[in-house]
């Protein structure tokens, strides 16, 4: 999984989305450093994202939306069988 803040509870609106935004960019950071790297111990392996927001349906529907490319890549790479 990739970096992440976990805001405390309660929190309010602003706190949440500033420490989603933080999460975001910390994604873009782990994922640039995941993908330019190879395979370890002789198996692929992948990385999720974890969806931010706190409580605030607004919150967590943009940081999914965000994060959809990123899921959707991981998803591809994971053998469900």
């Amino acid at each position: 999984m990739a970096f992440d803040e976990c805001t405390p509870y309660p929190c309010d609106h602003r706190t949440a989305k500033k420490s989603m935004d933080m999460t975001h960019r910390w994604l873009k950071r782990c994922c640039d450093y995941f993908d330019s790297g190879s395979a370890l111990y002789a198996h692929s392996q992948t990385l999720f994202p974890i969806v931010q927001g706190s409580v605030y349906k607004d919150l967590r529907k943009q940081s999914a939306e965000a994060m959809l490319w990123r899921i959707e890549k991981a998803m591809r790479l994971v053998d469900c069988r």
